[in-house]
């Protein structure tokens, strides 16, 4: 599809440029102006491709129309679809994980001269392109400074556990009168545990 004297030719791709769908988690904020800014995430990508078949002989044409019908069957796998475009992917051959969700055409006198426009819609649950072309990555763990801290045992009383982590953004505790609530814990042991006895 899409090589020099195929009878099947990509007359356009809607979806490969466009930026997906994006899920946002803003946040209202009350009796105040704006939203509270959230993280986003994309959606789903959709790609529409328009294909141009044609053929001097009606063998040939009805083979690439069956073709197109049985390569865009539905089904619940995603395959890659594979292309090569200018622009895209940096000038390499990239894929996008895909599943047919429509397939449309129209049968006129052009159909029947050997002539077709068929459009077929696409999804990816995964928006991102990949490249299809293989590099090896050398990657090594990262050292960590040592934390000055811990536990020694033995240890003695008063005993006094705090956490170490800033407590997450909390968009509610940003607004209060007198600055953000500190929600770190903190557990303390006042006294030595003695054990049970009993005397006869």
């Amino acid at each position: 599809m899409g090589a020099e004297n195929s009878a099947v030719q990509v007359s356009e791709v809607d979806g490969l440029l466009s930026l997906p769908d994006i899920r946002t988690a803003d946040l209202e904020l009350v009796q105040r102006h704006g939203l509270w800014p959230g993280d986003d995430y994309m959606g789903g990508r959709s790609l529409t491709v328009t294909l141009q078949v044609t053929a001097d002989t009606a063998p040939v044409f009805s083979r690439a129309v069956t073709d197109i019908q049985a390569a865009f069957m539905p089904g619940r796998d995603e395959k890659p679809f594979r292309f090569l475009f200018p622009g895209i992917a940096a000038d390499t051959e990239a894929y996008v994980n895909v599943r047919p969700r429509k397939r449309s055409g129209v049968l006129s006198s052009r159909f029947v001269a050997g002539a077709a426009e068929l459009v077929v819609e696409l999804f990816a649950t995964d928006p991102y392109i990949y490249g299809a072309g293989e590099r090896t990555v050398t990657v090594t763990s990262s050292q960590r400074d040592e934390i000055d801290g811990g536990l020694t045992v033995p240890f003695t009383v008063p005993l006094t556990v705090k956490g170490s982590s800033s407590p997450p953004p909390d968009p509610v505790s940003r607004f209060f009168e007198r600055g953000v609530l500190r929600l770190a814990p903190s557990s303390s042991l006042r006294t030595r545990a003695i054990p049970f006895s009993r005397t006869t």
